[in-house]
C-alpha cells in the first residue's frame, strides 16, 4: 500500500478527459481566487474554461468602482494560481453584466461557482 492508496479514488466517467480535468482546475483555481473578492454587488460568478481561453462570467446588481476593484483583484488572484501550474498559453478575460442570473446571463450555461441568495 502506498500513501497514494490512503485517499479516495475519484472514477471519472468514460468521457472524461483531458477537457474535464481542464475545467475541474479551472473551477478550483477560479473559486479559491474568488475568496474575499465577492462584493455585496455581485449576484453571480461563473467560469467558462475553453481550449484556450478561460471567461469569468460576472452579473452584478450595479457597476461601480468597488466591483471592477474586485473583479481585476480576482484576476489576478486566478492568474497567480494557474502560473506555473499549468502547461500551455491560455487568456484570461470577463464578461460583465448588470442584471440577474437567469437564463438570459452569459454566465447560465457555464459553470457556475457562485449565486447570490435573493
Amino acid at each position: 500500500m502506498t500513501a497514494n492508496d490512503d485517499y479516495p479514488q475519484v472514477i471519472l466517467g468514460p468521457n472524461a478527459g483531458p477537457e474535464l480535468t481542464w475545467q475541474n482546475h479551472v473551477v478550483l483555481d477560479a473559486v479559491q481566487a474568488s475568496l474575499g473578492n465577492i462584493g455585496s454587488d455581485v449576484r453571480g460568478i461563473a467560469v467558462q474554461a475553453g481550449k484556450d481561453r478561460v471567461t469569468f462570467h460576472i452579473a452584478l446588481a450595479r457597476r461601480t468602482e468597488r466591483a471592477d476593484e474586485d473583479i481585476a483583484d480576482m484576476l489576478a488572484e486566478f492568474e497567480a494560481l494557474t502560473m506555473g501550474a499549468v502547461r500551455g498559453e491560455f487568456s484570461v478575460d470577463t464578461t460583465v453584466t448588470v442584471g440577474d442570473t437567469g437564463p438570459q446571463w452569459s454566465g447560465y450555461p457555464w459553470r457556475r461557482i457562485f449565486l447570490a441568495h435573493e
